[in-house]
């Protein structure tokens, strides 16, 4: 068997029934049928297949497979790299093209052999898949690259393509290639680049694939056509500004609320194509992870799923009353005690016949209850104060309980612990000189005129830094300088704040 008179090599990122096309093109051939049957090969063979490498490098004078790889399955092949991508991403034996591309590379790029290849990204041109001549539909047995069986050029056979669908066409190619051109005009778009760079390119592939699937998830009142271009077009608005578009994608399509109150139930179309184990689908686990987010953070209207927490690692913000209580470590009547005492809110949710509370844990006021609980007698004695001065640093919110107690009206012992680190923190010993006068607020308590409130605000102003004390390891020992003293009274017109302890009857104590 003789060699053919033109044996051009392929080009980097050739497609291969491309390839097939140039060379029966180059060799005055009128279809590339021609030169298989004159290799020996079935004339319907314009995919990659072991035999057809070996046959045509017969014919060619080189080894067809030095430049294609060699598989039993489609490949994504080319000289700088050799990606194996399903079958089912691939789209061959449909051709698409760019005129612009082919004029301007000399042949046909293998980006456009994959499924969602639906134009090109570099020239913003949608394919058209029919002859604007004949109105037949396109086949790789042609005379040409840029002409079809009916003998009329292709050079315009493409219409513009909108801008949504040539970014997430960017995105594709990007991400087949490490284009830096695309990635270039991706950049301002705010794709989850890095996300989407770590999943293998089946995974990758798949998030188009789930979506074209499942119209559900396609944009409602959407402009396109085809199944294939609205699943385009909803990836490109799930996936840019991430992940507020994502979020903003989740909310346009949401259900309407269940008695489950689950978000699973919510949003089951987009949980069972993206976050649910199938048997064909694995959970893609960024969209899982900002899934839950989204839950916890915007939706805030159910609760979440035990599992999907799990998965994803995290804790919900989102509880019902029976996860809440857990969550505490308390029981639930005695949340609903909590509720009852305006201690904490829970947002009532009516779904159906049923309603429902729901409850936001980044808002609640204090941390679940761990460690000792104490009564407010025991708590005061704990800080070698008086159950009024306790009740007036609780009353001007100076001591705030950030963790939790046992009982609605306890105090938990690592928020006396935390309260009194921060006060002791500001004592500044260095302060206090051997001509400073100073007193301990022990010796201010008690004078009898002394109200606790303005003993409680003095301390709510130390921690706020208005005055420093100069010694102190726990409360009463704390000490001031007399006259910083009078001095943060003349700040507050000669009155202690709300204590009446003006400045004449001030002087008298020190």
């Amino acid at each position: 068997m003789k060699t053919l008179v033109v044996t051009p090599r392929p080009f980097p990122y050739e497609s291969f029934p491309g390839y097939l096309l140039r060379l029966s093109e180059s060799n005055g051939y009128t279809k590339p049928s021609l030169i298989l049957t004159y290799a020996g090969i079935d004339n319907d063979h314009f995919t990659i297949n072991p035999s057809v490498y070996s046959s045509l490098s017969k014919v060619l004078g080189f080894n067809l497979a030095d430049y294609f790889s060699s598989s039993d399955h489609n490949k994504y092949a080319s000289l700088a790299q050799d990606i194996e991508i399903s079958d089912v991403y691939m789209g061959s034996n449909s051709p698409r093209l760019c005129p612009i591309c082919i004029q301007q590379n000399g042949y046909h790029h293998n980006f456009f052999d994959t499924k969602y290849a639906i134009g090109c990204p570099d020239h913003a041109l949608s394919f058209k898949r029919q002859c604007p001549t004949c109105d037949r539909k396109l086949k790789w047995n042609r005379p040409g690259l840029l002409k079809c069986n009916c003998g009329h050029t292709l050079e315009h056979i493409n219409r513009e393509l909108p801008a949504d669908l040539t970014q997430v066409l960017h995105l594709i190619k990007w991400r087949l290639y490490k284009d830096e051109q695309s990635l270039t005009k991706i950049s301002a778009s705010g794709y989850p680049l890095e996300h989407l760079l770590n999943l293998d390119l089946n995974a990758f592939l798949s998030i188009f694939r789930r979506l074209e699937i499942r119209p559900q998830l396609h944009i409602q009142n959407s402009s396109y056509s085809t199944a294939r271009e609205r699943s385009l077009e909803a990836a490109h608005a799930l996936l840019h500004n991430w992940p507020n578009g994502f979020w903003d994608y989740l909310e346009n399509h949401a259900v309407e609320p269940d008695s489950s109150l689950n978000i699973t139930t919510q949003f089951r179309t987009f949980y069972y194509a993206f976050c649910l184990a199938g048997q064909r689908n694995k959970p893609i686990a960024f969209l899982h992870k900002s899934f839950i987010d989204f839950g916890n953070q915007r939706w805030k209207k159910s609760t979440l799923d035990k599992r999907s927490l799990k998965r994803a690692d995290l804790i919900p913000n989102i509880m019902g009353i029976n996860a809440l209580a857990d969550y505490l470590k308390v029981t639930k009547p005695t949340v609903m005690q909590y509720m009852k005492d305006g201690v904490i809110s829970g947002k009532k949710i009516k779904a159906g016949a049923s309603v429902r509370y729901i409850f936001d844990v980044s808002s609640l006021p204090f941390l679940p209850s761990e460690g000792e609980s104490l009564d407010q007698r025991h708590a005061a004695a704990w800080l070698k104060i008086s159950v009024n001065l306790l009740k007036a640093l609780k009353a001007e919110r100076v001591l705030i309980l950030d963790r939790l107690a046992v009982g609605t009206h306890g105090y938990n012992l690592l928020s006396l612990q935390g309260f009194l680190d921060r006060v002791i923190s500001t004592v500044v010993k260095s302060r206090r000189n051997n001509n400073g006068a100073a007193v301990t607020l022990q010796d201010i308590l008690q004078k009898k005129h002394i109200q606790h409130t303005a003993i409680a605000k003095l301390i709510g102003l130390t921690l706020n830094g208005e005055i420093i004390p100069v010694a102190g390891t726990n409360l009463p020992s704390l000490t001031f300088l007399i006259d910083d003293l009078q001095k943060l009274q003349l700040r507050h017109n000669l009155n202690f704040l709300t204590g009446k302890i003006h400045l004449e009857t001030s002087k008298s104590l020190f």
